[in-house]
C-alpha cells in the first residue's frame, strides 16, 4: 500500500513539472502563402470564360412570313419557296389576296439574284403535248441560260446551257438544234442576231385551279409598261397611259426613285376590285404547269396561250 502511494506522488510531480515547462503556449499561427507578383508593370485583367455557349448569329433570311422587301429585292429564292408552299397547301386553290401577292412577287418583281421578272413575258405560246416554236424558245432560253460575251462583243449561248434551260422549264419536249430567224447556230451554240425586248409587264392572277393529277391552270391579266414609266417624273409627256395611271394611284409621289417603290404601287392597284378600270390590259395569259422540284424555279410548263389586245 505504501508503495502505491509513493508511485502516485511521483506521477503527480511529473505532470506538474511538464505543465510548468511550457507556460502560456498557444497554437502556432497560420501562414498564408501569397502568390508571386507578376513582373509586368500593370496588372492584366482577364475575364472568366462564359458560362454558356454564345447563341449563333441570326440568319440573314427570316421565314417567309417575316420576309422583308429588302430581302426579297436581293434574292428571289424566298418568292419561289413561298409560292410553292402556298400552292401545295390545298387541293382547291382560289384567287385571294395572298395568291395575288405571291404570283406577283414571282412574276413581276425584280430581284438582284434568281430573277423571274421576264419569265411569263417571254414564255412561248404552245399547246399541251407539243413543243414551243424553237425561235420563241431560244429567246426565252437566252434570258435564263447565262450567255457569255465574247471578245468581239457578241453574246454566245452554248448548247449545254440551252439543254439545261429546257430541263428546267420544259423537260418533256423533244427538239432539234438549228438556225432560226433570231439566232445563228454554230454547231456548238447560238449567237443572237438582234431583237428588242424593251419595256416590262406586270401580271395579276385572275383564276386558278388544280386537277387530280396535280396540274394547275392559271390565268393572268398582263399590263405593259414602258421604260419611261419607271424612269420619268409625274406629268412627263413620255409616260404611257398605264404609267400615268400608276402615278395617279401613287398619291404624292412625283418621281419613282427605285423599282421597288413602283412595284409596291402596282400591287396596291392589283388588290383593288376596280384595277381593270385603272389600268389598261394588254394581254391575257393562260398557263398549265406542275410545281418544280428546283429551289430556284416554281414551275414546269405544260401549255401556254396568250391573247393580246387588238391595236388599231
Amino acid at each position: 500500500m505504501r508503495n502505491k502511494i509513493i508511485l502516485l506522488l511521483i506521477v503527480l510531480l511529473l505532470v506538474v513539472s511538464g505543465c510548468s515547462k511550457f507556460p502560456g503556449t498557444s497554437p502556432a499561427p497560420s501562414v498564408t502563402i501569397e502568390p508571386t507578383p507578376s513582373p509586368s508593370a500593370s496588372p492584366v485583367e482577364t475575364s472568366a470564360p462564359p458560362d454558356e455557349t454564345p447563341a449563333p448569329p441570326e440568319s440573314p433570311m427570316p421565314s417567309n412570313q417575316q420576309q422583308t422587301d429588302e430581302e426579297y429585292s436581293a434574292d428571289g429564292i424566298g418568292a419561289v419557296k413561298a409560292l410553292k408552299e402556298a400552292l401545295s397547301a390545298t387541293d382547291d386553290p382560289r384567287v385571294n389576296e395572298e395568291l395575288i401577292r405571291l404570283f406577283y412577287d414571282y412574276y413581276s418583281r425584280s430581284y438582284d439574284k434568281n430573277n423571274h421578272v421576264n419569265e411569263l413575258k417571254l414564255l412561248p405560246p404552245f399547246e399541251e403535248g407539243k413543243a414551243p416554236d424553237w425561235d420563241d424558245f431560244l429567246v426565252f432560253a437566252f434570258e435564263f441560260s447565262n450567255p457569255v460575251r465574247k471578245d468581239n462583243g457578241e453574246y454566245f449561248m452554248s448548247e449545254e446551257s440551252v439543254e439545261k434551260t429546257l430541263q428546267r422549264f420544259f423537260p418533256e419536249f423533244e427538239h432539234t438544234h438549228q438556225e432560226t430567224d433570231m439566232f445563228s447556230y454554230t454547231g456548238e451554240g447560238y449567237i443572237p442576231k438582234g431583237y428588242d425586248l424593251l419595256g416590262s409587264y406586270y401580271y395579276r392572277l385572275t383564276d386558278i385551279s388544280r386537277d387530280a393529277d396535280g396540274v394547275f391552270t392559271a390565268q393572268f391579266d398582263g399590263f405593259a409598261l414602258q421604260e419611261e414609266d419607271l424612269s420619268e417624273p409625274r406629268g412627263s409627256s413620255n409616260l404611257s397611259k398605264n404609267g400615268r395611271a400608276v402615278y395617279e394611284a401613287a398619291g404624292d409621289i412625283e418621281y419613282f426613285t427605285d423599282r421597288q417603290t413602283f412595284d409596291k404601287v402596282m400591287l396596291q392597284i392589283f388588290n383593288r376590285p376596280d384595277y381593270q378600270e385603272i389600268l389598261q390590259r394588254d394581254v391575257k395569259i393562260t398557263i398549265k404547269f406542275r410545281l418544280s422540284d428546283s429551289p430556284n424555279d416554281a414551275f414546269i410548263y405544260l401549255a401556254c396561250s396568250k391573247e393580246y389586245k387588238q391595236t388599231t
